[in-house]
């Protein structure tokens, strides 16, 4: 199944796909005006400045590629990955609009590794739009998948990972509890819709293809 539906296939989705995204993530972080900061918790306030935490944090878009080209062998877990990540691209593009946010960003007065080269070069361009959390959703939505379909260990691995991804958004300063929060949430409703939508879509391509094998 996985030979029937490679990489190569899927590839050109995926490039559409990210492109899209960022393309849109960007757009909203220049033209969004009047950025209010959420509350910020008891919990937040105690919670380090860990710039060592990036590279888990970056770590986010190659796991997200790899589960699309590779992590998914059949149309069907592809057709739910993407359609649950486009979604949310579509639902936390509303919440940007017409609820614009901003976590603010802690003061780095020392940049004299790599690490914290890279937190600098984020805070630098991602300033807003935080709520709900991207890095949450996406990393949530695909461990939903995992867990569907995958082996114990994939299993435990991806719920692992999602740890880290949770831990690092706060450590680095770019969410707050809330955002997590919410983006736990508005992932889980748009995996749930993404399951309706992929077996329609692949109930129906499954059709189409045995309608071109008859009429052949």
């Amino acid at each position: 199944m996985c030979a029937a539906f490679g990489a190569l296939s899927r590839l050109p989705w995926v490039a559409l796909f990210f492109a899209i995204n960022a393309a849109a993530y960007f757009l909203l972080i220049h033209f969004s005006t009047n950025s209010i900061s959420f509350y910020i918790s008891s919990i937040d306030g105690v919670i380090p400045f860990e710039p060592g935490f990036v590279w888990i944090y970056l770590s986010l878009f190659p796991v997200m590629i790899y589960s699309l080209l590779w992590g998914t062998c059949d149309r069907e877990r592809f057709l739910l990955l993407i359609i649950s990540y486009s979604l949310f691209v579509l639902a936390s593009s509303l919440f940007y609009i017409f609820l614009p946010s901003i976590y603010p960003c802690p003061h780095i007065p020392n940049v004299s590794d790599i690490s914290t080269m890279l937190v600098a070069w984020i805070h630098s361009f991602d300033k807003g739009n935080t709520f709900p959390s991207g890095h949450t959703a996406f990393s949530f939505m695909t461990l939903l998948v995992i867990w569907r379909y995958g082996n114990a260990l994939k299993r435990l691995c991806f719920c692992v990972w999602f740890i880290l991804i949770l831990a690092s958004t706060l450590v680095l300063k770019q969410h707050n509890v809330l955002d997590l929060v919410s983006g736990i949430a508005v992932g889980s409703i748009c995996f749930m819709l993404a399951k309706r939508f992929a077996a329609v879509l692949n109930e129906k391509l499954d059709g189409a293809k045995d309608f071109n094998k008859g009429v052949i």
